[in-house]
């Protein structure tokens, strides 16, 4: 522990020499890659295990980039890493086609368009000198297998991300694993999706069930807040993907991180979205699964016993289940989530964003009845893989910058219909922008007169909810 802490000091009085490069390279692996000479990683032990925060050059300068926007919070989205082949069921016949995302970083770009989508709104023509947007203050971790993730995995993933984060993505390495690796197609017009792991990458020896019970740990975690913290004076959003069922690769372990008391006090705004998958033969999800579910999220709700702690809760916790999730984890009668008054949490639940497919989503909230918003019409059903995972991000970081409900719902409506439309992430482009506040002006004039329309402004300060 001396050692980290030595190494940590030694890193830090590194950072202000760098402090005027503005990019990084995106998560290299070889030194050939690299803008300079480090070429050293920056190890960190954790239960017994190895794992490697890549670029070593860009923890070295770790204040992150200059170019983080402080006028937004910045956002931390941690989220699965995962090889996808498009192509029939059959394993024998090569794949379509092949790309580097998984839920991490449809959730990461979700996240961006959204940001990028409310600033356009607020400034409109401004912003127009060129076809891009500018990045968005959003930090993608993962991880990813040490056996198999290399240059053209790492390329494939930046091509999957269209240069929309400011900072590129941090992924952690899992010594002596592989990157899951699915293939994937779509049945019933293009609806339902089906896959299947391909050469057991999804295993506990050295597939997701021995990776995400690893990394990222809450070390890589609690060290990316803290240089957000550093580099723009504020706490960061956080939104996690996180296993929810009981025999999910990783033993859960992705949402251990979620309970230390430390890293709790470090961000602003809590964003989960739990991942449940319906049994082949009911379609529905198992009152198993639903259960360990809900006991996950009351162990994130409450978090370990923190005497620092203030005496009211001051974190928003969003949770966004699918529809199927949701209806079982509320059949089984222990919803609300709680806190009890012993155990001091910093947390509260600020609303449900329950996402239902084709027929939109509702958000339950505490403090208004339960809100539903329809779905925006597609302008063409290409690939639905990802809307949900957009839809989440969006949410949670639009919430937690401050935005109403209404606001916050709409956007990511108008997100999860653009996912729809592509075959993979959308292009981040200004048209693109555009399509999303068509959608969303879609979704509002949808509404019942008057439900929602009182709290339809931006709010003016960036503060509770």
């Amino acid at each position: 522990m001396t050692r980290r802490i030595a190494i940590l000091n030694f890193v830090l009085g590194l950072a202000t020499v760098w402090r005027l490069l503005h990019s990084f390279s995106a998560t290299i692996l070889t030194s050939s890659y690299l803008p300079w000479s480090a070429t050293a990683f920056l190890p960190i032990q954790k239960r017994g295990r190895q794992s490697k925060i890549l670029p070593a050059a860009s923890i070295l300068s770790r204040k992150l980039s200059s170019s983080l926007n402080a006028a937004q919070f910045p956002v931390i989205v941690v989220g699965k890493i995962i090889v996808d082949e498009y192509g029939p069921p059959d394993s024998a016949s090569p794949p379509s086609t092949l790309t580097v995302g998984g839920g991490g970083p449809q959730a990461a770009m979700g996240a961006a368009l959204a940001l990028a989508a409310v600033k356009y709104q607020q400034e409109g023509k401004q912003l127009l000198s060129s076809s891009v947007p500018p990045p968005q203050p959003v930090i993608l971790v993962g991880a990813v297998g040490g056996l198999d993730f290399g240059p053209d995995e790492e390329q494939e993933l930046q091509t999957t991300l269209h240069g929309a984060l400011q900072e590129p993505p941090l992924l952690i390495q899992g010594n002596d694993c592989i990157t899951p690796r699915i293939r994937l197609w779509h049945e019933g017009d293009n609806q339902i999706l089906k896959w299947y792991a391909v050469n057991d990458s999804f295993g506990d020896e050295r597939g997701a069930g021995r990776l995400w019970k690893l990394v990222p740990s809450k070390a890589d975690l609690q060290d990316t807040i803290e240089k957000c913290i550093e580099a723009v004076s504020q706490k960061p959003i956080l939104h996690i993907i996180c296993e929810g069922g009981i025999s999910a690769p990783g033993k859960n372990g992705d949402s251990v991180p979620l309970l230390d008391p430390t890293l709790r006090r470090s961000i602003s705004c809590l964003g989960v979205e739990p991942i449940l998958f319906p049994q082949d033969d009911t379609g529905h999800v198992s009152h198993d699964d639903a259960m360990h579910c809900i006991g996950l999220l009351q162990k994130i709700l409450v978090g370990e016993n923190d005497h620092r702690q203030a005496s009211s809760p001051t974190i928003p916790l969003i949770v966004s289940p699918d529809k199927a999730a949701y209806q079982t984890m509320q059949e089984s009668g222990c919803l609300p989530l709680t806190a009890t008054t012993s155990s001091n949490s910093n947390i509260y639940v600020d609303s449900w964003a329950v996402r239902e497919g084709p027929q939109g989503s509702t958000i339950i909230n505490n403090e208004v009845a339960a809100l539903s918003f329809p779905a925006a019409t597609l302008l063409e059903l290409v690939n639905p893989t990802g809307a949900g995972n957009a839809y989440s991000s969006a949410y949670t970081t639009l919430r937690g910058c401050g935005y109403d409900i209404t606001t916050s719902a709409s956007t990511a409506t108008g997100v999860g219909a653009v996912f729809c439309e592509y075959n993979h992430c959308p292009p981040y482009t200004y048209a693109v922008v555009q399509r999303i506040l068509e959608a969303q002006t879609e979704v509002l004039a949808k509404l019942p007169e008057g439900v929602g329309k009182e709290e339809s402004r931006l709010k003016k300060s960036l503060g509770p909810f």
